[in-house]
């Protein structure tokens, strides 16, 4: 599950969503909308926030090898 798809399903907004994993707004924007991959320790407290609906696996973006 995506991030975005885990608010979107838990009616959470992306202020609120910062807030509890302790992240910048913006940095979370840019998370949320699959800009950015995470740190390590940003995608574990992401993946404790969301109580594993969202995991490691599920923050890395795809590769640009085709």
């Amino acid at each position: 599950m995506t991030l975005k798809q885990y608010l979107a399903a838990k009616k959470i907004g992306p202020s609120v969503f910062a807030k509890k994993a302790g992240l910048k707004q913006s940095y979370a924007s840019l998370i949320i909308n699959r800009k950015r991959c995470p740190s390590l320790p940003v995608a574990l407290v992401i993946e404790k926030v969301t109580k594993g609906a969202v995991t490691m696996k599920d923050l890395q973006l795809p590769s640009d090898a085709a």
